[in-house]
Order: structure tokens, then C-alpha cells, then sequence
């Protein structure tokens, strides 16, 4: 093989290593974000059973709770990022795959339909595996920032000497309400770097 050709086997190869890469960070990351979500709820649950609900316990474990949103809210910006990453090396890796077979359609006719549009995959896909992933993982963080509100709607009940009520409006106002930002912040995100990567000379 020629020099070029070497170095665009190369090239291939170690795209696809990074694309292993990128879906490994991804999985670590979600499992992170459950397991989180799991340690934090059952964690304060245990501490208000040990701890009773007076005011300084309830408050205390809903600044847990909503530091916690925080975490997870960086968590799933991060799995969004992870998902520019895997878009933009498997398109690289498609238009690879396009010239191999333009070369050498006398050897291979792609009859599997093996991907070859360096479009693809797109980075804002409402559908694919992994957007339904980051559904998941902003709706586990969305129920960590409802429950902060919750408690802390309890703390001031407890606070004012009246029964530390569960106020599941504004429980679920809350979860709706983080939810819809984050996916909404997440798709303009996506949005935006389709765009860079559509219009290279137009990106920041």
C-alpha cells in the first residue's frame, strides 16, 4: 500500500478506537448518574429516619438533595458532550468508508449498506439509543431536584411548627420544570453544534 493509504487504514483504526472510547465514557457516565441518584434518595431518606424531622435535619438533606441536582445536571451536559464526540469521529469514519469503496467497488459492493454519509449519524437524533439515555439520566436528576423542593417546603412547615406534608405540586411543577430545561438546554446545544459541523467556516 502507498503512504497514504497506510495512514488511512491508521486513521480508520484508531477513529474506531476512539469511538469505543467515547460509548465506554458514556455507559461509566450513566452508571455514575444512577448510582448516584440511588445513594443520594436512599441516604437521605436513612438520615431523616435517624436523624427525626426537625428543622435543621429537613433542611440539611434538602440542601443535599438539590447540591446533588447540581452534580447531576453536570453529569448530563456531560453525557451530551460525550455525544458530539461519537457523532463527529463516527462520521469521520463513514467518509473514510466512502472513499475505501469508491476506490474499490470492483472488490466490495457495500451490499450490507454499511454506512457511508458522513452526515450520520446526526448529533440532534430525538430517536437514537443514546438521547434516550440522557432522557433517562435528566429525568433521575429532575427527581433529586424535585424532592430538594419538596424537603425544603417541609422545612418550613416544620419550621412554623405545622405537619411536615408532602406538597406533590410543587413536587412535580419542579421535576416537569427541570426536566423540560435540561432537555431543552441539551437540544440547543446539539443544535448548535450541527450547525458548526454543517458549516465549518461559520463554527466558533
Amino acid at each position: 500500500m502507498s503512504t497514504f493509504e497506510d495512514l488511512l487504514v491508521s486513521d480508520f483504526e484508531q477513529c474506531f478506537e476512539q469511538m469505543r472510547h467515547h460509548d465506554d465514557a458514556f455507559e461509566n457516565l450513566l452508571q455514575f448518574a444512577y448510582t448516584g441518584v440511588v445513594a443520594v434518595a436512599g441516604a437521605s431518606g436513612t438520615l431523616l429516619q435517624i436523624w427525626h424531622a426537625n428543622p435543621l435535619n429537613v433542611a440539611t438533606v434538602g440542601l443535599i438533595l438539590l447540591f446533588s441536582w447540581m452534580a447531576g445536571v453536570v453529569v448530563v451536559m456531560s453525557l451530551a458532550k460525550n455525544r458530539v464526540y461519537f457523532a463527529k469521529v463516527a462520521r469521520y469514519v463513514n467518509e473514510i468508508r466512502h472513499l475505501y469503496l469508491a476506490k474499490s467497488t470492483a472488490v466490495i459492493a457495500n451490499k450490507a449498506k454499511m454506512y457511508t454519509d458522513w452526515r450520520f449519524p446526526p448529533i440532534l437524533d430525538f430517536g437514537s439509543t443514546q438521547t434516550f439515555q440522557i432522557y433517562l439520566a435528566s429525568a433521575c436528576d429532575s427527581f433529586l431536584f424535585a424532592s430538594g423542593i419538596i424537603t425544603l417546603i417541609a422545612y418550613r412547615n416544620v419550621s412554623n411548627h405545622t405537619e411536615a406534608n408532602v406538597n406533590w405540586f410543587w413536587g412535580i411543577l419542579s421535576f416537569v420544570a427541570s426536566l423540560v430545561v435540561e432537555i431543552v438546554l441539551i437540544f440547543v446545544y446539539w443544535h448548535l453544534k450541527e450547525r458548526e459541523y454543517e458549516n465549518p467556516a461559520g463554527g466558533g
